[in-house]
């Protein structure tokens, strides 16, 4: 069973003293790899996760990021069918992180195997996963894909609109197109941004009123977008309880459950 199963820990479980050849040739042996099979695997993984140049330097040495990419790699040694990573792009900075990303997606599509990923990370959330589920006080409050998630648990979509002029003209303008928008408050001298949650809202009438507003020289561009997943996770935050909170509740009256569907 050990063999079908590859973990990457939240926090690096790594032999300080071993180089990072050393480690695939442990972690591979113990999947079962021998010989031109370990060998193989492991020049494959030395590449695909930009790790030749550290082959022959022990863990001690190694960058926090370096760290974490030789755990994915000794979790994925031996193609076993399910895998467990829990935040592994912790420690690795943005460039180094959607190039994980990308390595794990194609690595993953060469293999028939299931995925389990925790992490913080929103953006890795959309990145990775075909289905996500929002844990709450240790319980799951929802489990779709993105775009099912966002659909059903989002607040619309946002404009924003880059002025060519006065605030109020610009404003008065994007109220008559859409009335039922709303200006957020974190707008600047250069730009607005509204809110829409009608789900009658058109994309193609959106585009074609705005482009028209472009045209005439009262806004000089503008960007539509829908809800992010980090917006869901933030209204389901929500309901987080905190350990005090949770006190006081088990001493006073039962609360309602909250269900959502």
């Amino acid at each position: 069973f050990s063999q079908n199963v590859g973990i990457c820990p939240q926090f690096n479980c790594l032999w300080e003293r071993l180089s990072v050849r050393e480690h695939m040739v442990l972690i591979g042996g113990l999947k079962g790899l021998t010989g031109e099979d370990l060998e193989q695997t492991i020049d494959y993984y030395l590449d695909a996760l930009a790790l030749r140049s550290h082959a022959n330097q022990k863990a001690m040495y190694l960058s926090g990021g370096n760290k974490r990419k030789l755990c994915v790699a000794n979790c994925l040694i031996g193609s076993p069918k399910l895998l467990f990573f829990d935040e592994p792009s912790s420690e690795l900075d943005p460039l180094a992180r959607r190039y994980l990303w990308s390595s794990l997606q194609q690595i993953l599509k060469l293999r028939n195997a299931s995925v389990v990923l925790t992490t913080h990370s929103m953006n890795e959330a959309e990145a990775l996963a075909h289905k996500t589920g929002i844990l709450v006080n240790g319980k799951f409050f929802c489990i779709g894909s993105t775009e099912q998630l966002k659909e059903k648990y989002g607040s619309g979509y946002k404009i924003t609109v880059l002025l060519n002029g006065s605030q109020k003209t610009a404003e008065k303008i994007i109220s008559s197109i859409f009335p039922e928008c709303r200006k957020l408050i974190d707008n600047s001298a250069i730009q607005e941004t509204y809110e829409i949650t009608t789900k009658e809202f058109s994309f193609s009438r959106a585009f074609e009123k705005l482009g028209e507003v472009q045209e005439q020289g009262f806004i000089k561009d503008f960007s539509i977008y829908n809800t992010t997943l980090e917006q869901v996770f933030i209204y389901f935050s929500s309901f987080q309880i905190k350990p005090s909170e949770e006190d006081s509740q088990k001493k006073g009256p039962s609360q309602k459950k909250i269900t959502l569907d």
